[in-house]
């Protein structure tokens, strides 16, 4: 009765934990063995990765500690196969749970790991993803891959939680995609952007129709150019991740000369056969992946590697709204800004610097300054007034700057270069007053009137005579 119970919930996976449900946990493996409960199926993606080795954590304990977490998986160590990349149907241990788990998949530390597409080690050697509880239900393969990983990596930097984790897994997703989908969906604020987690990178069973595999040829080719990123471009998919968590992804000049550098024979170079030029052509190459249906013609899909910092397909040089998605490029009021991230849609003249102050206001229409900055008060904001300290002579040039700041002198000259301009400089020929102030003849230091006044003098015969 219990385990006809248990079968109408769950699927043929979950039979030895249905026994364990009605008492009968023991199993025929060695006394020592950990009990083994459900099954999971995974697949480690920079390509394929054969001969990686797979680890499957409760996501809390991870998150808590990486280094402690223990392994779910009743073998001590498990490796994808060497000839698919697979690992279907591992068994986990009795107490593992239904998820949510963290799955981590890596290169052998002996260099035997081989990404099944370039025929060489992975240049992303670590991959993960994240399995709610939902999903394991499913019983589908999970796939990791180095897109899965930058959402996983962004959703949990500093969380401890695992509700939090799962949130934040919803907009980093988007965010992956946005920033290195290649052209794989619609756009970070789209709705209908396909959850990739549940996409495989390889045509399976489950990819037997045509929007299945156009599915699986953009999310393969995007995969493919961001390892091409890593491997090309030199660049380090943590610093990928930081600077997208960070939002300066674009501005790292770096990876902007990383990916302008990349094109699609530079991708496909990659690959092991160089008769494969396409992405339909290298789903068709993984002859152990593809079932027996034909590859439908329309998944000849082609990468789109140009740096779209919205994701909206549109490259930023030519986009109206480089950090805000906005495919159709509307602008309404054709002042350059598009009504996405225009303050003013429909006004072109309130706000031609794009500054979100409206020009009537604005104390530098024309050259953005949000903060409205104006040091010396006179109604030209800094960033366009060309004496921001002031201009008392009127001259033209700055206060700080101008060497006879009360008096106009646009040509500043200071013929004895002391730092006063000549129309202020009473000595401007000299610094014959510099050394005899009062003009007496007497230099200062021997003076001793210096600033003026009768010399007096002691003559030889008594007499003391002044002036």
């Amino acid at each position: 009765m219990c385990l006809r119970s248990w079968a109408k919930y769950f699927v043929v996976s979950f039979f030895v934990l249905a026994l364990a449900a009605c008492g009968r946990g023991s199993s025929n493996q060695d006394i020592a063995s950990p009990e083994t409960g459900n099954t999971i199926s995974i697949l480690g993606s920079d390509g394929p990765m054969a001969g990686a080795i797979v680890a499957v954590y409760r996501l809390g304990d991870y998150l808590t500690d990486p280094e402690k977490a223990v392994n779910q998986l009743v073998a001590e160590v498990t490796t994808t196969s060497i000839d698919t990349a697979l690992a279907d149907n591992l068994e986990l241990k009795l107490n593992a749970g239904l998820g949510p788990f963290m799955v981590v998949v890596k290169a052998a530390e002996d260099d035997s790991t081989i990404d099944l597409t370039t025929g060489n080690a992975p240049v992303i050697n670590e991959v993960k993803t994240i399995v709610s509880q939902e999903d394991f239900l499913t019983g589908v393969r999970f796939y990791a891959t180095p897109l899965t990983t930058i959402a996983v990596e962004m959703a949990s930097e500093n969380e401890t939680d695992t509700r939090d984790v799962l949130a934040k897994l919803i907009e980093t997703k988007k965010t992956a995609i946005a920033l290195f989908g290649s052209g794989f969906g619609s756009g970070i604020d789209a709705d209908d952007v396909p959850d990739f987690f549940k996409v495989s990178p390889v045509l399976d069973d489950n990819t037997d129709t045509p929007l299945k595999q156009n599915l699986v040829a953009q999310y393969r080719a995007a995969n493919e150019v961001l390892a091409a990123y890593v491997d090309i471009g030199k660049i380090s998919l943590s610093d990928l991740i930081d600077d997208a968590s960070d939002d300066s992804l674009f501005n790292n000049p770096e990876i902007v000369e990383a990916v302008e550098s990349i094109s699609w024979n530079d991708v496909t170079d990659r690959f092991t056969d160089p008769n494969v030029t396409s992405i339909a052509l290298l789903l068709g190459s993984d002859a152990s992946f593809a079932s027996d249906y034909d590859i439908d013609p329309s998944i000849n899909v082609e990468p789109i590697i140009v740096i779209d910092s919205d994701g909206d397909t549109v490259e930023n040089v030519a986009d109206n709204c480089p950090e805000v998605a906005n495919t159709g490029q509307v602008d309404t009021d054709n002042d350059g800004a598009g009504d996405t991230c225009d303050a003013f849609p429909n006004d072109a003249d309130n706000d031609i610097d794009g500054d979100t102050v409206s020009g009537d206001i604005d104390n530098c229409p024309a050259i953005a300054n949000t903060d409205q900055l104006d040091t010396d008060n006179d109604g030209a904001g800094d960033v366009c007034d060309s004496t921001p300290n002031g201009d008392d002579d009127s001259d033209t040039i700055d206060n700080l700057a101008d060497n006879c700041p009360a008096l106009a002198n646009v040509d500043q000259q200071d013929t004895d270069n002391d730092g006063t301009g000549d129309v202020c400089d009473e000595t401007p020929n000299g610094d014959t007053d510099l050394n005899d102030l009062d003009g007496d003849g007497t230099v200062n230091d021997e003076d001793p009137s210096p600033d003026g006044g009768f010399a007096c003098r002691l003559f030889d015969d008594g007499r003391f005579v002044c002036g």
